[in-house]
Formats: structure tokens, C-alpha cells, sequence
């Protein structure tokens, strides 16, 4: 491999859903090799193994471009991905699937000690809030959903962060977004999409992680959070990023020692962290 491998990366950057969009991808590849970053994660919705295109010439070029700038891309899977293909690459010992030397795909309940002794862990998948304009087989595939057995994989003990797509319960600005119905979804789809989240908050609430990195609503949210239950209490900085685009803001990097994270933009040279 010609970049840093995820488990001795001091720092990590995070990217939004990207959905295929190659320009986008670079730009933001870009951005975070300008900062010194060298390992990044897309937060779900990949989006480039997809079918009805020459995918496997297009993640070619992806890994040449990467080398070039000396970057290793991960990805977990969000709702927006070809499953039956993603998952005919098979998983290797480290618990990752490689698409390419520069592009690994993190699957559901993988987990990492970070070489800042912290330890991350992966939960991809969700419930398409779209589901009921899309055909199964074409461009949704059931697959999409967490499951038992990939809570069982994700397991119970705590992990210091979390990356994935969807978003735990109760989180106040979330929740007033999907409660005025911003994106403008079915009665169906609101319990459709609320399902899947009842289900990652399952394996959120378990790990306990002081960060959760996520994409998927394609709205911008950072907030540190109190979770409790009669059982337990833990505060999490809550983070979702927004679809990649010069506009939005959709990177982030963290210090693996600190936990600390910035949020930023790449449309705007002068923009100010959050």
C-alpha cells in the first residue's frame, strides 16, 4: 500500500455521502491531502459500484488518483450502494473488503485499535428515505437494511468512535429537521427511514463512543448529546455531514489521540472551521 494504513493514521478525515460523483471526490480527496491528511472515510452512499456503468474502470482511475496524491480511501456503505456486487469482493483478515490496494471498504462490525490506543468501529447501512421511487434489483437493494446478525458482528463493547451512515435517536437537531419534514418524505417512508434508525441506535447505544461520524440525511450536524436510559448515561459529540459538494459542509478531520474534529468545506478557501 503507498499511504498510511488506517490503524497508524494520527489523523482521519471524514467525507460525506459522495453518490458517485467523481469531481466531487477529488475535490475533497484535495482538500484533505492540503491539510496533511492522508486516510480518509466516506461516511456511506458511496455510490461508485454501481450497476449500468463500467464501475471497475472508474474505481481504477479513483485508486490512480489517490496514489498520486498519496491517500488511502475507506468507505462503510450507506443505502446507496450496488450490495449484491460490493459484497462479491470478499473480506480479507484485517476484516476489510479491497476493492482496490487504495480503496477498502469497511464492513458493518468491523473494528480498529487506532495508534492512539482508541478504538473505532464501522455500522454502515440505512433505510432509504427514497425507497418508494426506486426498484429493487435496479436501484435498491434490501441489503440497505441493519440487521440483527450485523449488530451481532458490531458486538458490545465500548469503542471511543463510530462511523457509519445513518444517525442514533434523539438527536434534537435531527430531529427537527425530520420532525418539520424538510425533505418532504411519505408517511411511509418517515417510519420506513425511523425503523432503520430504531435499528443503528441499537449498536450505538451499546458502544457507548464519545464520536459518531455519519452522512445519509444530507444535512449538517455537530452536537454533543446526552444519551440515557434507565440503564446508563454517556454524552457522544454528535457529527453528520452533509452531501459532498463545493457548498456544503461535508469533510471533517480527526485527531485520533484528542477526539477533537473540524468541520469544513472545500468551496470556500477562507471558510472558518466549526
Amino acid at each position: 500500500m503507498d499511504a498510511r494504513s488506517i490503524d497508524s493514521a494520527p489523523r482521519i478525515g471524514f467525507v460525506g455521502d459522495v453518490h458517485g460523483d467523481l469531481g466531487a471526490l477529488l475535490a475533497a480527496a484535495q482538500t484533505m491531502r492540503s491539510r496533511g491528511v492522508d486516510t480518509l472515510i466516506v461516511t456511506g452512499d458511496f455510490g461508485f459500484v454501481w450497476p449500468g456503468v463500467n464501475y471497475k474502470r472508474t474505481l481504477d482511475k479513483i485508486s490512480r488518483r489517490m496514489s498520486g496524491l498519496g491517500v488511502v480511501l475507506y468507505f462503510v456503505d450507506g443505502n446507496h450502494e450496488w450490495f449484491p456486487e460490493l459484497y462479491s469482493y470478499g473480506v480479507d483478515a484485517d476484516g476489510q473488503r479491497r476493492l482496490r490496494d487504495n480503496i477498502v471498504h469497511l464492513p458493518r462490525g468491523y473494528r480498529v485499535k487506532l495508534s492512539s490506543g482508541k478504538e473505532l468501529a464501522a455500522l454502515g447501512g440505512a433505510n432509504s428515505i427514497d425507497r418508494d421511487v426506486r426498484v429493487e434489483g435496479v436501484d435498491w437493494w434490501a441489503e440497505e437494511s441493519i440487521t440483527v446478525g450485523d449488530l451481532a458482528r458490531l458486538g458490545t463493547d465500548p469503542a471511543e468512535i463510530l462511523v457509519g451512515h445513518d444517525a442514533p435517536l434523539r438527536v434534537p437537531s435531527l430531529d427537527w429537521i425530520l420532525a418539520g419534514n424538510e425533505l418532504a418524505l411519505s408517511d411511509e417512508m418517515l417510519a420506513y427511514s425511523l425503523a432503520g434508525r430504531r435499528t443503528f441506535h441499537r449498536g450505538f447505544f451499546e458502544l457507548k463512543p464519545e464520536l459518531y461520524v455519519g452522512g445519509h440525511y444530507h444535512r449538517y450536524v455537530n452536537e454533543v448529546v446526552t444519551f440515557d436510559d434507565s440503564t446508563s448515561r454517556f454524552e457522544c459529540r454528535v457529527v453528520i455531514l452533509e452531501q459532498v459538494s463545493p457548498q456544503s459542509l461535508s469533510l471533517a478531520v480527526l485527531d485520533t489521540a484528542t477526539l477533537q474534529a473540524s468541520v469544513f468545506g472545500f468551496g470556500d478557501p477562507g471558510a472558518r472551521d466549526r
